[in-house]
């Protein structure tokens, strides 16, 4: 056995331009019966490949992972295209996939969703500054025609939450009346200050003589 696989091996290696266009030519000429051969196959073993296909990534995570990592940085753009394309022919379809997934799987996702907001806490508020800053004034016509078109749903919104929370309405609008307050005492004092300031380096200044 091992005199034959020797032989193959030294064969293969001196052989290996001439027997790689043998196979692509037999390939080429048997492509309908190989594909009828592989499928067959493929249903005959289905659970022997699969074993062997998750026995091959267990071993080769990392380099698995590696190999995937760089093929999608070569072909970045090549994915992004193939993405968008598959969106926009698949639209409906897409969206009533990730409906139903959300239906069925609500907790999971909205536990996934904490978890990763508590873990990420500072950079997602930097995120949601920058986006803010950049898209001002596309964030406020946005608003704009969200309430524009759902002003009764809005104001229905208000009553019942007004309704459901008295006490604390009163209290943040207590808080707010004392800190508009305090403010409005604050400015009042500066304005006074800078008045007597005026007054004080007014009354201090010699008066001219006139010869």
């Amino acid at each position: 056995m091992e005199k034959k696989r020797e032989y193959a091996r030294k064969r293969w290696e001196a052989n290996r331009e001439n027997l790689l266009e043998q196979r692509r030519k037999h390939r080429a000429v048997n492509a309908e019966k190989l594909a009828e051969q592989n499928r067959k196959y493929r249903e005959a073993n289905s659970e022997k490949l699969l074993e062997k296909n998750r026995k091959y990534r267990k071993a080769n995570a990392e380099k698995i992972a590696e190999k995937n990592r760089k093929w999608r940085e070569a072909n970045a753009e090549k994915i992004a295209e193939q993405k968008r394309k598959y969106y926009a022919a698949n639209a409906e379809k897409i969206k009533e996939r990730d409906r139903k997934y959300y239906t069925a799987n609500r907790e999971k996702i909205a536990e996934n969703a904490r978890k990763h907001y508590a873990a990420n806490v500072e950079t997602i508020a930097e995120q949601k500054r920058e986006y803010a800053a950049a898209n001002r004034k596309k964030l406020a016509e946005r608003r704009r025609k969200y309430h524009a078109a759902n002003a009764e749903k809005i104001a229905e919104y208000y009553r019942e939450y007004c309704a459901a929370n008295p006490k604390k309405l009163l209290e943040k609008n207590r808080k707010y009346r004392a800190a508009t307050r305090q403010q409005a005492a604050a400015d009042q004092f500066f304005v006074m200050a800078g008045a007597a300031q005026q007054i004080s380096e007014a009354i201090g200044k010699p008066n001219k003589k006139t010869t």
